[in-house]
């Protein structure tokens, strides 16, 4: 569940649906992607991008100064995708899971 947050659905030329992007506002600074997903057959079109821009244009419209993303470590893709959009890091954390 999302606190104060909206979601995206970018489509593609042909209006089939390629990704989508969850964006949330935590507080009147800081907002975060809490999701991304774009599909593989329309990777490197910019629809990510597109999604990455809205949310940053959506979090200024806000006031907020700053928009957070979270990734997995093992996944650069995603990382590189980010960096290419201007985030940086800002640090890393470790969690471990146990499913029960």
């Amino acid at each position: 569940m999302l606190a104060d947050g909206l979601v995206w659905v970018g489509t593609t030329e042909d209006k089939k649906t390629g990704g989508m992007l969850a964006f949330e506002a935590r507080d009147h600074e800081t907002a975060s992607i809490a999701l991304l997903v774009v599909a593989p057959t329309v990777r490197r079109q910019y629809l990510g991008q597109c999604l990455v821009y809205t949310a940053r244009q959506e979090a200024r419209n806000r006031g907020c100064t700053e928009l957070r993303v979270v990734t997995q470590g093992a996944n650069l893709s995603a990382q590189r995708f980010y960096e290419h959009c201007g985030f940086g890091l800002l640090h890393t954390e470790r969690y471990y899971h146990l499913w029960l």
